[in-house]
């Protein structure tokens, strides 16, 4: 085994990346192919592959521009002192905004200086036609001394400070703000307070590697680790933004050209049946990820010849039938029994697993 680590990763390249969805599916699958090469990483069907993402460039570069920093400001951070721009590239996370973040701000948000009172002594008002003075009034400062007419349509107030009050006052509330934000949408309810560069990534959370089941068989590739990833991409606030690693992987790993932190996560929950076992497994993109290759491949590899049983469920045939041609071939050949594609119909009690319940209940988990 390698000593490779969530804290000494191996620096990989991709040898594939594309997308298996079909012409007009909503979603976005990819194939992504990782080259161990000679880092001497050992995995077994149903292990994950742990990916060190990087915080999207533009992403820096806008947090950069919001506080004006060049990014050359040396901070300290849990890895040492490094250059902000490096900090928020690969040392935090910066796609969501972090609770502590958002704490540590209530110090510098009130001054401590004291309320100053301010009351109406003078009032005046000319006409928009001809300059006469319509109203012309002298008051003594009293509170209940104000114009003839005069109404309060408003009062002073620091938006900020309320927001910071509701949200550490209210963990609902906290949920939901961090949630849906990054530092972008942060630093425009908070920024006008001002930062350090080091003020900026006190607080930030650290950035953790992302687990994925891995989608081949070591025996079928060796050297090789496939994975099968749903592009996680959405707009909130009037903002397009993508999950960190599934968005570091779709539009900024190169083929053949980036570096890539990865290192292996052996499962036990999760383990490939021996022998000549009969059975059944299911795949599905961001799920059971490793079955939907690496079983089959591996019961090929090894010449297994149990009966088995393969589920693959999503929306639409057309747009998610992923693996399509392997999986015809499979069933050809012999290397699995049965087939079945349940097709999700979007809506309340439908979808896969109502599917699944409703072969159960026909009697059609048997093997033939």
């Amino acid at each position: 085994m390698s000593d490779w680590s969530a804290k000494n990763p191996y620096s990989s390249n991709l040898t594939e990346n594309f997308v298996l969805n079909g012409e007009g599916s909503r979603k976005e699958t990819r194939h992504i192919v990782f080259d161990l090469g000679d880092s001497g990483l050992q995995y077994k069907a149903g292990d994950a592959l742990g990916v060190i993402p990087r915080c999207p460039p533009e992403l820096v570069e806008d947090v950069l521009a919001s506080c004006g920093f060049s990014g050359d400001e040396e901070v300290d951070t849990h890895l040492g002192p490094c250059g902000l721009r490096q900090a928020l590239t690969e040392r935090y996370e910066i796609h969501r905004i972090s609770k502590k973040w958002i704490e540590e701000l209530g110090p510098r948000l009130s001054s401590g200086a004291a309320d100053i009172e301010i009351r109406i002594v003078h009032r005046q008002r000319t006409s928009s036609r001809d300059g006469s003075v319509l109203i012309d009034w002298n008051g003594s400062g009293a509170e209940d001394d104000v114009p003839v007419g005069y109404v309060e349509i408003g009062s002073a107030s620091a938006p900020a400070e309320t927001l910071w009050a509701e949200l550490t006052g209210d963990s609902k509330a906290m949920e939901d703000y961090i949630w849906s934000r990054d530092y972008i949408d942060g630093l425009a309810d908070f920024g006008h307070i001002g930062f350090t560069p080091q003020q900026l990534v006190d607080g930030m959370d650290r950035l953790k590697p992302r687990l994925y089941s891995i989608a081949s068989s070591p025996d079928f590739e060796p050297g090789m680790v496939h994975l099968t990833v749903a592009i996680v991409r959405y707009n909130h606030h009037d903002r397009d933004r993508a999950g960190l690693c599934t968005g570091f992987m779709a539009d900024h790993c190169e083929v053949g050209e980036t570096d890539i932190g990865v290192f292996m996560s052996p499962t036990r929950s999760f383990v490939f049946p021996r022998g000549q076992v009969d059975g059944h497994h299911h795949g599905r993109p961001g799920n059971w990820d490793c079955s939907i290759q690496g079983v089959p491949q591996q019961r090929q590899m090894e010449g297994d010849s149990g009966r088995n049983w393969l589920f693959f469920g999503d929306w639409t045939e057309e747009g998610e039938y992923l693996y399509r041609d392997e999986m015809e071939a499979w069933r050809e050949n012999g290397l699995i029994n049965r087939h079945d594609l349940p097709l999700v119909t979007r809506g309340p009690g439908k979808g896969l697993r109502p599917a699944l319940d409703g072969a159960a209940r026909r009697g059609d988990l048997e093997l033939d």
